[in-house]
C-alpha cells in the first residue's frame, strides 16, 4: 500500500483580499504555507509500528502543520484536559528540532487502542486517524459547527478537498449532481495500470450503471441505466492519494511497480481547469508499507 502527499497551494492572495475565516486569517495560513524552513531538521522515530512512524515523520514536513507547531502555538491555546493528540505532536515535533536522535512516539500509539497491528491499511488508517484528530480538536477548540465553518482550521484548510459527482439518466436524461468533501483518494491499481496518472485517468472515467448497480431515477421514479462521471471540484492544498494495493476478495496484494511523477498535473483531473489555468501538484512524501 502507498500514500502519496502532494502539495499545492491553490489560494492566491488576491482572491481573498478582505475576507477573513472564523477560526483562521487565509493570509496567514498561506504566510506559513510558503515559509521556507530549512533550520528544521526531523532526525526520525523509533518504535516498533513502522506505518506510524512513517506517516508521523510525513505529517511533520507537512509544511503549514510543521510553520503552525514550532511555534508551540496550539499548546498555548489548548485548555483540554484530557490527552491531546496534537499537543502530543507538537511536543513531538519540538522536541525534535532541539536534539540530533531519532525519538520514539510511544505517548501517542499508547493512547491510540483501535488500530490493528499487521493488516495492510494500518499507514493509511493511522494517516486517517491522525488528521481526523488534529480537526477534531481544532473543530473543539474554536467552538466551529457545520461543514463549511470546519474547513477554517487548520487541518481543514490543508487536507480539505470536494468531489463532484454527477449522474446522468439515460432514459430521461436528468442530471443529478452532488459534491462530496474529501480529505484523499484512493484510486485502484488493479488491471494494466502501471502509472498514478493511468489510476487518476481511471478514477475520472465515465461510469455506466446498469444491471444490478441500476441508478434510482428521482424523475423517472424507477432504476434506470445511467452514466456517472466523478471529477475533483476542489483539490486540497495538501492532496493525499492512496494506491489500494489490497484486494479484500481474494485476501492478496498487489505487489507490482506503480510510477509517479514528482510533479502532479491535475488539471485533466479537476472539473473547472483548462490548460491556460494549470493546476500543479509537487510530491512532499511518499510512504510504502513493504509487509
Amino acid at each position: 500500500m502507498n500514500v502519496f502527499g502532494l502539495e499545492g497551494l491553490r489560494m492566491k492572495r488576491d482572491d481573498f483580499k478582505g475576507f477573513m475565516w472564523c477560526c483562521f486569517v487565509v493570509v496567514e495560513y498561506i504566510s506559513i504555507s510558503v515559509y521556507q524552513y530549512s533550520v528544521y531538521e526531523f532526525n526520525g522515530l523509533f518504535c516498533c509500528c513502522c506505518y506510524a512512524n512513517a506517516v508521523l515523520q510525513c505529517l511533520a514536513y507537512t509544511r503549514p502543520l510543521t510553520m503552525y507547531l514550532l511555534q508551540g502555538l496550539h499548546s498555548k491555546e489548548c485548555w483540554k484536559e484530557k490527552w491531546c493528540f496534537v499537543c502530543e505532536f507538537e511536543h513531538l515535533m519540538l522536541k525534535g528540532k532541539e536534539g540530533y536522535t531519532p525519538l520514539s512516539p510511544i505517548r501517542i500509539l499508547s493512547n491510540i487502542t483501535h488500530l490493528g497491528h499487521g493488516r495492510e491499511e494500518d499507514a493509511h488508517e493511522f494517516l486517517r486517524y491522525a488528521v481526523d484528530s488534529m480537526q477534531s480538536v481544532c473543530v473543539e477548540l474554536a467552538g466551529l459547527a457545520g461543514s463549511v465553518a470546519e474547513e477554517s482550521t487548520l487541518v481543514g484548510m490543508t487536507f480539505v478537498g470536494y468531489l463532484h459527482s454527477k449522474i446522468r439518466c439515460m432514459k430521461c436524461h436528468f442530471k443529478s449532481e452532488i459534491y462530496e468533501r474529501m480529505m484523499d483518494l484512493t484510486v485502484e491499481i488493479e488491471g494494466d495500470i502501471r502509472t498514478l496518472k493511468q489510476a487518476l485517468k481511471r478514477f475520472t472515467a465515465s461510469e455506466m450503471l446498469e444491471g444490478d448497480n441500476k441508478y434510482y431515477c428521482s424523475k423517472c421514479k424507477s432504476y434506470e441505466k445511467a452514466k456517472k462521471k466523478l471529477t475533483v471540484f476542489q483539490a486540497p492544498n495538501i492532496l493525499t492519494i492512496m494506491l489500494k494495493r489490497f484486494q479484500a476478495e481474494n485476501f492478496t496484494k498487489l505487489r507490482k511497480p506503480v510510477k509517479f511523477p514528482e510533479i502532479l498535473n491535475m488539471t485533466p483531473k479537476m472539473r473547472h481547469s483548462s490548460d491556460k489555468d494549470p493546476q500543479y501538484w509537487n510530491l512532499c512524501f511518499t510512504t510504502r508499507n513493504l509487509c
